[in-house]
């Protein structure tokens, strides 16, 4: 932890993204919270504290798989100029445990200007329905999906959708 005073009193968060021999598919992440109990700030041998640290850890370097099974976007009535996808996300973890998503919505040409978005977490299959309002001169859109595993393993999954 830097700077050293956080560990006497403060809170964040912890991950483990390598490790050497024995330990090198190790991997974890969760959050930590410490307490000063005693001692003068000044003086860190002087220093009393207690820290709890809560999260996971498992011998897994897997990311998870992420794939699209079908996109549809159907273009509302109101607000005019509005679509709602619905995404059906594939999702699974190697170890069989639960998979976060983000799901990111953005018009291809001008990447940085994000339309909708939407997260989640699964197991399996998951349906993700996001309404957005492109330019007009929008035709394509494209969805970025990014998961992680419960010890930070990540994937990350493109897709571009043609808009009728």
């Amino acid at each position: 932890m830097a700077p050293l005073p956080a560990e006497h009193g403060g809170l964040g968060s912890w991950q483990i993204v390598a490790g050497n021999g024995p330990l090198a598919n190790l991997r974890g992440k969760g959050t930590w919270t410490s307490t000063r109990l005693a001692g003068r700030p000044d003086d860190p041998a002087t220093i009393v504290f207690r820290s709890t640290w809560d999260g996971v850890a498992d011998f897994d370097v897997t990311a998870p798989t992420v794939g699209v099974s079908s996109v549809g976007a159907r273009k509302l009535r109101r607000p005019k100029g509005t679509y709602r996808l619905r995404v059906v996300l594939s999702l699974s973890d190697a170890e069989g445990g639960v998979v976060s998503y983000r799901l990111e919505v953005v018009d291809p040409r001008k990447p940085l200007n994000l339309l909708g978005w939407k997260k989640g977490e699964t197991t399996a299959t998951s349906i993700a329905a996001v309404r957005v309002h492109p330019a007009k001169t929008t035709r394509t859109l494209q969805l970025k999906i990014v998961a992680n595993d419960a010890v930070g393993n990540d994937a990350t999954f493109t897709r571009t959708v043609r808009l009728k």
